[in-house]
């Protein structure tokens, strides 16, 4: 059975079939080192078909005749990992990170020994150069070993041996990591433990030295890293495998009876959601779940052993409810949240990798758990026809083990530019290139963490992806491409010239035209504030008649005519921007392709993929284009990316507005904007989903929102008129969250307001407050939201917008007062006193608000004041009184409205000057004086529920002349 690391807890995939084992653990839940043995009761090994195979455990001690501790041989010596009793880990420190790992010698026994360092053994094992404790390992003779780790070449493929008993000659697991490179020759062995450069058996002493000093130059391939395509292919990349074909694959490597059969869709869908590749997900589970029939996978539904913890792992595994929902913690939870968010504790790059960085550092115990997976991928892909294999471009920080940067990730093609993130130091840190060549000194790469709408910030309160809109940038010094991506699979090799597809130029200020690049690859700048200033548009390798036309809105001009076929749009020479342009295909061409473009545009960036002569930029803004991309799509097939916000228009003529669109039970959409209601009210109509979006906005930004749903909870935001909340589930929305991004928040504050059942119309929030309820399974029947100017007055009433409710406590009330020479004090609650006794100062204003109310309704009060006499009625948290102007109040009245009345008295009484404390009053009865001239110095309120029992005193409540 496995064992490795989840969330900051060592986590154990219970393998065994039969469910019989036991784990134990001592660890700390936040710390990294193995302080205390691990014992692990079973391992499992794997073929190249992906078959998984329980593994005898036997003594892994080599016996030689020098002993275990003996002074080393003049030979090439290996490091023994496999030493411990059974199911102990070992743990390490990283040379050059100082970072904590761990292995267990029967995955992988053998590191390669590098000598002694601080009183440590110093080797190399799965990438990674660490130091291990010399008690925790046996050193032994190359010669002495019955098995040592190798890779060898078989009908084309490259196949690596691991050894996992090097006194019993067991080779535990036999993996296919892909096609071998033409360096390597058939039938030879080769080894490598850094699984990059690959040294024959005379070179093996060159290898330890090479290792030693840096350096690969003793190696087959000292100049071409062999870098295992989906071991390091991040987990940011989408298969090419569709959801019937991946169902397929995985149903011919098992039956019905198995918790991965038909789980293609499944996998699909997550990834699609939450940015994690499908094939590589499905990878992982099978080597956790033994093909989803591990005991764990069977009886819990858990296809990747999460949280199974501590001396029990089938009791403590996570339980779900169905593959699916364990399906969707992994992906959006486990990966997209943690081991692929830069700045979590355990990311160390997101691509499942080996012992020197990605998701195998912290996760598993398993030097080559990562290769595992790799090795299931490839297994899938070979039999598919090679559909994924190579299709996308890599790049890798510090090929070799030696090297230790941190890279910072930017925004935009600038060293100046804002920084997203940082990769960590670890070596063979490996990045998706969204373009095969860079620009201005960076590559374009696919973000690892979530980005925000403006492309400004990780993310760490979702895990949904947008593969089209969080990419980045990083300096072309530090990266090696190790693949050149097909885009369709096969050999990696790029696509062939004659390809259908569409190449483009840009003239940029102050740089004149550009070369052409093509199909969807980004012509112009960003970052560099460089406007557009033309066009030329020509397709390639052209299939079918037609051509394709153009036409570009020009500053001063407007729309010009259409040209064609690389003829210039815009204008050279006179310094003015292209602020949109349309484009679409004639002819044959149009029947048979879409032709989709994007521009990014001064002060919006990116904006939605417009398509087939819609306009793309912007009107009225005076903005600039400053990039664009342009791809050909066969007629049926999916848009590149979201096609929301393509085009946006201003007029300044107009304020700017608010749209949204809210989805009723039993009635469908309706549309409302500007603070108008939207929805129902006294039918007892759930509200179910909404979109919101803004309307003639003057300065770039978006809106964000999110609903929470009955059984959900709060969903992720959206924005721009996406979907929040269900449709046809009959879910009821219970709150919603609203806030502005960019240039928008600093200029607007948007207000909102719901119509909640039973409490009817609550306050307005503000800027991402939440307004509804939680608690009480309320629906929300209606809505109002409102954009007002930064410094303008809020639609109206702001108290309680929000209104929750915990069932495990009571209900109370919550009472604060205005002190003669104190001020405002800290408000009290249920019974206890508030103001001053003894103390001759008189209470000149009161607040009151009930807290944790488990149903509708208010509380009311008003207050008798010097001079003034009976004020209006005010409620929930209101100032009742005359604050500031010396003015005593002699008496109050409270009273509890709607449902709160029906199930609760409030009672109350007062302290009052020369006469002390006076009796309770209740239910909107007078509590104090009038006519005396006498203030109210103190005040005790008190819920009580109905038949409950009235606090204790009987005296007068009031005294009036």
């Amino acid at each position: 059975m496995r064992y490795w690391k989840k969330a900051g807890i060592f986590l154990a995939a219970f393998l065994l079939l039969t469910g019989i084992g036991e784990v134990k653990t001592a660890q700390a839940e936040e710390t990294l080192k193995d302080e205390n043995p691990q014992r692990i009761e079973s391992v499992t090994g794997m073929q190249t078909d992906g078959t998984v195979l329980e593994q005898e455990q036997e003594s892994g001690i080599v016996e030689e005749k020098t002993g275990r501790r003996a002074a080393r041989s003049s030979a090439v010596q290996l490091v023994n990992f496999n030493t411990k009793a059974s199911g102990q880990t070992t743990s390490f420190t990283m040379e050059g990170t100082n970072q904590s790992g761990y292995t267990y010698g029967p995955y992988g026994a053998d590191g390669i020994y590098l000598g002694e360092s601080d009183g440590k053994v110093r080797f190399m094992l799965s990438g990674t150069i660490g130091l291990v404790n010399a008690s925790d390992v046996q050193i032994v003779d190359f010669s002495a070993a019955k098995a040592v780790s190798y890779y060898t070449v078989s009908n084309g493929r490259l196949i690596h041996y691991i050894a996992t008993n090097m006194q019993n000659g067991t080779y535990g697991s036999t993996l296919d990591n892909g096609p071998a490179p033409s360096y390597l020759k058939s039938g030879a062995k080769y080894y490598s433990y850094d699984g990059h450069y690959f040294y024959t058996e005379d070179k093996l002493t060159d290898m330890v030295s090479d290792y030693s000093a840096g350096r690969r130059t003793a190696s087959v391939n000292p100049s071409q890293p062999f870098y295992n395509y989906f071991q390091f292919l991040p987990m940011r990349s989408k298969t090419a495998f569709s959801a019937s074909e991946l169902n397929a694959a995985i149903n011919s490597k098992t039956d019905s009876s198995s918790k991965m059969y038909n789980m293609g869709s499944e996998f699909i869908n997550k990834q699609n959601t939450y940015g994690t590749n499908a094939l590589l997900m499905t990878g992982v589970a099978a080597n956790e779940s033994a093909w989803g029939k591990s005991n764990i996978a069977q009886t819990k539904n858990n296809l990747f052993g999460l949280n199974a913890v501590d001396s029990s792992p089938g009791e403590s595994a996570n339980y779900y409810a169905d593959v699916s929902t364990c399906i969707k913690d992994f992906s959006e939870t486990y990966m997209s949240m943690r081991y692929l968010r830069p700045g979590y504790s355990y990311y160390k790059g997101g691509f499942l990798g080996n012992k020197a960085a990605g998701i195998n550092v912290h996760y598993a115990s398993d030097p080559y758990w990562g290769e595992k997976a790799a090795n299931v991928a490839w297994n899938l892909d070979k039999a598919a026809g090679n559909k994924d294999a190579g299709r996308y471009t890599l790049g890798v920080k510090d090929v070799m083990t030696a090297g230790y940067t941190t890279l910072n990730v930017r925004k935009e093609r600038s060293a100046s530019a804002t920084k997203l993130y940082s990769t960590v130091k670890n070596p063979g840190y490996t990045f998706i290139l969204l373009e095969n060549d860079p620009i201005s000194g960076f590559y374009k790469v696919q973000s690892d963490g979530v980005l925000d709408s403006a492309r400004e910030t990780v993310r760490t309160d979702t895990g949904n992806y947008d593969y089209n809109q969080m990419y980045a940038y990083a300096s072309q010094d530090y990266i090696t491409k190790v693949n050149t991506g097909s885009g369709t699979g096969g050999s990696g090799a790029q696509p062939p010239a004659a390809e259908q597809g569409v190449s483009y130029s840009a003239h940029v200020q102050t740089y004149g035209w550009q070369n052409y690049v093509s199909n969807g690859a980004t012509a112009g700048t960003t970052g560099q504030s460089k406007r557009l200033e033309a066009v030329k548009i020509k397709l390639s390798g052209q299939k079918y008649a037609g051509n394709i036309e153009y036409s570009a809105h020009v500053q001063t001009y407007g729309w010009q005519d259409y040209v064609s076929n690389d003829a210039t749009g815009g204008v050279i020479g006179q310094s003015k921007r292209l602020e949109a342009l349309k484009i679409r295909l004639t002819g044959e061409m149009a029947e048979n392709y879409d032709v989709y473009y994007r521009v990014h545009a001064q002060n919006f960036g990116w904006l939605g993929w417009a398509k087939n002569d819609a306009p793309a930029g912007t009107a009225g803004y005076s903005y600039r284009l400053e990039a664009i991309e342009i791809c050909l799509v066969e007629k049926g097939k999916s848009a590149p990316g979201s096609v929301k916000n393509a085009y946006k228009e201003y007029d300044s003529s107009k304020p700017a507005g608010i749209k949204y669109e809210v989805h009723v039970q039993d009635k469908g959409w309706q549309s409302s904007a500007n603070g108008n209601e939207a929805g129902t009210t006294g039918e007892s109509l759930r509200l179910e989903g909404m979109k919101v979006t803004l309307d003639n906005q003057p300065y770039a930004g978006t809106v964000e929102y999110s609903a929470h749903v009955q059984g959900t909870g709060w969903q992720s935001k959206v924005s721009d008129g996406d979907l929040s909340g269900t449709t046809g589930q009959s879910k009821r929305m219970e709150a919603i969250t609203i806030n502005l991004t960019g240039t928008m928040a600093e200029h607007y504050d948007i207000y909102y307001r719901v119509h909640a059942q039973r409490f009817g119309w609550l306050g307005w929030a503000k800027n991402g407050q939440a307004a509804g309820t939680s608690g009480y399974s309320y629906r929300l029947e209606a809505l109002q939201i409102q954009l007002v100017p930064k410094g303008g007055n809020a639609p109206g009433e702001q108290k309680n917008c929000y209104k929750e409710y915990d069932s495990t406590k009571p209900a109370s009330i919550s009472y604060s007062g205005y002190v003669e020479g104190k001020g405002w004090i800290d408000p009290v609650t249920d019974g206890a006193e508030m103001g001053s006794t003894g103390s001759s100062l008189r209470l000149e204003g009161i607040r009151i608000a009930l807290q944790n109310q488990p149903s509708s309704g208010m509380v009311e009060y008003r207050a008798h004041i010097q001079g003034t006499g009976w004020q209006n009625v005010v409620s929930d948290g209101a100032t009742a009184g005359t604050p500031d102007l010396g003015k005593r109040m002699e008496a109050i009245e409270i009273s509890l409205t709607g449902d709160m009345a029906k199930e609760y008295d409030v009672y109350y009484r007062a302290h009052v000057q020369k006469l002390g404390w006076l009796g309770w009053a209740k239910n909107g009865e007078p509590a104090g004086t009038s006519g005396l001239s006498y203030r109210i110095e103190s005040i005790q309120i008190q819920l009580v529920e109905k038949g409950g029992k009235a606090p204790e005193g009987n005296e007068d409540a009031y005294i009036s002349l």
